[in-house]
């Protein structure tokens, strides 16, 4: 039992810091990325009924010039939690004693195209000549069923 406990919380510390690197990379602005980095783990850590009040959660970057989502820096997310083990009783606060830190990370790269220029859409639209409809393709005659063919009569058999 104590086995399947640590191992569900490394699952869950490592695909806690899995979604929270991606989530962060793509975001829009820090205080965006920090937030949804923050909701990642809470529901990452849920899904394997873990308190992410009780996670510790570091972001670290490196190769980005003016902040963490310059493009192409290097976006490291660090999850710890400490995994408290079963059926330890609560006699003289054992219970924290009787756990196993458990930390997990994991680094995303954010996009090299990040700040590329997008066309709008409208603007796009107002730009490119207005497509005509093509008409519709007329619907081909069904084929009609071929006669089945009539068998053919078998040969006696010669004694």
């Amino acid at each position: 039992m104590t086995l399947s406990v640590v191992q569900a919380g490394a699952l869950a510390v490592e695909g806690a810091a899995r979604q929270a690197a991606r989530v962060y990379v793509q975001a829009p602005t820090e205080q965006v990325a920090a937030r949804r980095a923050a909701l990642a783990v809470q529901f990452a850590l849920a899904d394997y009924g873990l308190n992410a009040d009780e996670a510790t959660v570091r972001v670290t970057c490196s190769g980005g010039g003016e902040g963490c989502l310059t493009r192409e820096a290097a976006v490291t997310v660090t999850v710890g939690l400490n995994i408290v083990l079963p059926l330890v009783p609560d006699v003289l606060s054992l219970k924290s004693a009787a756990s196993i830190p458990l930390r997990g990370s994991a680094t995303q790269i954010v996009s090299r195209f990040r700040d590329v220029p997008r066309l709008q859409e409208s603007r796009r639209l107002q730009e490119s000549p207005r497509l005509q409809e093509t008409p519709r393709l007329q619907e081909t005659p069904r084929l009609q069923e071929t006669p089945r063919l009539q068998e053919t009569p078998r040969l006696q058999e010669t004694q």
